[in-house]
């Protein structure tokens, strides 16, 4: 089963985080296609990227834990901003 190319909605290159640049990704609800994308970016590139997935708690909730190596709810995008600009 193949996916459709990838691109990331935010790449923080020198701001790693495990030695990783940073993916920064956003979704609103579990239909979107962008899911299954990252879990092959991940899957093909997991020891380079250090994937954040950013989404409301309800949608956090029912992603697989493959998806992502962070997860951050939507209400606290700041606190993960302040972290990342440290």
């Amino acid at each position: 089963k193949q996916v459709a190319a990838y691109a990331p909605m935010i790449v923080l290159r020198g701001r790693g985080r495990e030695g990783k640049s940073v993916v920064i990704e956003a979704a609103e609800d579990l239909k979107r296609p962008i899911l299954p994308k990252i879990v092959a970016f991940r899957r093909q590139y997991g020891q380079e990227y250090y994937v954040i997935l950013i989404a409301p708690d309800e949608v956090l909730d029912q992603v697989e834990l493959a998806t992502y190596d962070e997860a951050c709810a939507t209400t606290d995008i700041s606190t993960l901003i302040a972290r990342l600009a440290e």
